[in-house]
């Protein structure tokens, strides 16, 4: 830990000191998200960790609320720092109905969810995280209010807060998603919606959203259901928010042209949000890695994204969602996922995980028979437990660290592209995905004009997952042959190229032996972990650059800190 205060010195200096870290480090600008390679765990507060599960007490059919709150949340950070994050995702903070345990049926945009927790314990989340260099970003819902109707209309308006009238929401119709001003003034399921035309509306929405970051400490906000608002309404709140705030919106479609101008509108010349999340990537990865689609799909909608989207760097990369079918619900074999996120933890963007991928959360109800709904899209946690050994967990931890490393740092290529595999560069690394899958076993040659430069001259090509590979083969594996475990490191370039071999669908990181940075020390550390695995050693040693990185946060929180101390002293003068 960072700072500790202990309890004698009284709880004004206690809260001082968390305001003084929370504030420190509020608000961070797309820029900053970008370049300190940010990763970000996606999480659902009443579902990640829990003091009391009280998921079995209630009536709602939705799923009661299970007792995830912000300081049993607080207290399990170091499971996500495990894995290598430095940023999480936080679902939406204010009061909501009582059956709203997700977030995303507001009561009271005014009030904290006091399920959750106090403004205290949120400030505290949000202060901890800071200290270990994890950035806080929330969920923020402005589209609509919760039902609290078993029918569309008649609404028992009085409860919300402050839309406490009829006059303040669109007349309900039911939504036509293929029509843009359905999408806009229609009622996304039973959720009343908001009419961001009424200056009392827009006004109040704006000036809640931009102050979030400076109330409570956040670094980036995620704005919910942006196209069934007008563009407009985006640009005005963007421009509220500031250029030193890094927001991202969901704008849920399969074409790029579609999702493109919620971040500029080219017809406009107007900018509106600094990120959007990927559907249309999201959709081309579950087309190739979960319906096993040829791997030109991606080749095609990469390619679009750049066509349609002004700045792709800013745009969020994910297989899974609080909203969505997860990966393992409808396709069981984990190497296929294990390519999945790979790609996403290497790709152009910034990466987002859904929390439960790293213990293989499939989905599945945990009852026989049960009818599957949204609710086991979102189980808690703590019923699947938090080791630290599950194999995803562990290629989540490495694609993390080489993340931080740089090692992805590069401009994005394309090298090689077939139905079966698809090869990319981000500078000198190589990055192999299939859809092979567990019983795949091919061999794949990179002619050497396809090569980055790095490569020409010949050499060799270290794959930064075997260690992975490796472990997974001195592991029993009832459910499909692993790899050999004498799992090769490295493969020479000749004059024919890059010549590799891939079995059990293991995705590749492959670096250039003399390459530049820290490429040379994972490489040595790799084989350092092989040796050892060879040997019947176990794993060995740790992961790389763990004590750099910890000087590293020590720093900056420091220095968020004294800036803090500054700004308060003002403040008193």
């Amino acid at each position: 830990m960072l700072l500790s205060v202990s309890t004698r010195t009284g709880p004004s200096l206690q809260v001082l000191v968390a305001w003084l870290l929370a504030l420190a480090c509020e608000a961070k600008s797309p820029a900053e998200w970008i370049s300190s390679r940010r990763v970000v765990y996606q999480l659902i507060v009443d579902r990640f960790a829990s003091f009391e599960d009280t998921c079995g007490i209630g009536n709602c059919t939705g799923g009661n609320v299970c007792g995830g709150t912000w300081e049993a949340l607080a207290n399990n950070l170091p499971y996500i720092k495990g894995m290598e994050f430095n940023a999480i995702y936080i679902s939406p903070i204010m009061k909501n109905l009582p059956c709203g345990y997700h977030g995303y049926h507001p009561l009271d945009w005014t009030s904290l969810n006091d399920r959750l927790g106090t403004a205290k314990d949120l400030r505290k989340l949000v202060a901890k995280a800071h200290q270990s260099d994890i950035w806080v970003m929330v969920d923020v819902v402005v589209n609509n209010a919760g039902p609290n109707t078993d029918v569309p209309e008649p609404m028992n308006w009085t409860q919300v807060v402050p839309f406490n009238s009829p006059k303040y929401y669109h007349p309900y119709c039911p939504m036509d998603f293929e029509n843009e001003t359905s999408n806009e003034v229609c009622w996304l399921w039973k959720l009343p919606d908001l009419n961001e035309s009424i200056p009392f509306v827009r006004e109040f929405l704006i000036n809640w959203t931009a102050g979030l970051s400076s109330k409570w400490g956040f670094d980036g906000l995620r704005l919910d259901a942006v196209k069934h608002m007008p563009i407009a309404f985006w640009q005005e709140l963007s421009a509220a928010i500031g250029e030193d705030t890094y927001a991202i919106g969901e704008v849920l479609s399969q074409k790029a042209a579609d999702v493109a101008p919620y971040q500029y509108d080219r017809k406009t010349g107007g900018t509106a949000l600094d990120g959007l999340f990927n559907y249309p990537l999201y959709f081309a990865l579950r087309d190739v890695f979960v319906d096993r689609g040829s791997m030109w799909k991606i080749s095609g909608t990469l390619n679009d994204v750049k066509r349609n989207i002004k700045d792709p760097r800013g745009l969020g990369v994910f297989v899974d969602s609080h909203d969505l079918p997860r990966f393992l619900r409808s396709q069981k074999d984990v190497q296929l996922y294990k390519s999945a996120l790979t790609f996403v933890l290497s790709t152009e963007g910034i990466p987002f995980i859904y929390y439960g991928t790293e213990q293989g959360d499939d989905a599945s109800p945990e009852v026989d028979g049960e009818e599957w709904t949204d609710e086991h899209n979102r189980k808690p946690l703590w019923r699947l437990g938090y080791s630290t050994e599950h194999p995803l967990f562990r290629l989540i931890k490495t694609m993390n660290s080489l993340r931080h490393a740089g090692v992805f740092d590069g401009p994005q290529e394309e090298i090689w592209v077939d139905d079966h595999v698809y090869v990319f560069a981000r500078g000198t690394t190589l990055v192999m995905t299939s859809n092979v899958g567990k019983f795949g076993v091919f061999t794949q040659n990179l002619p050497l004009s396809t090569l980055p430069i790095e490569y020409q001259a010949g050499g060799q090509a270290c794959n930064l997952l075997a260690r992975l590979w490796a472990e997974d083969a001195s592991t029993p594996q009832p459910d499909g042959p692993a790899a050999s475990p004498d799992v090769p490191l490295c493969y020479n370039v000749t004059q024919d190229g890059l010549t590799f071999r891939s079995e059990g669908g293991w995705p590749m990181v492959l670096v250039p032996r003399n390459g530049d940075g820290e490429q040379p020390q994972l490489i040595e550390e790799v084989e350092e972990h092989l040796h050892a695995i060879r040997a019947g050693e176990g794993e060995g040693g740790h992961t790389s650059g763990e004590a750099g990185r910890g000087i590293a946060w020590l720093s900056v929180a420091a220095l968020c800190v004294v800036w803090a101390l500054f700004e308060y002293r003002l403040r008193l003068t």
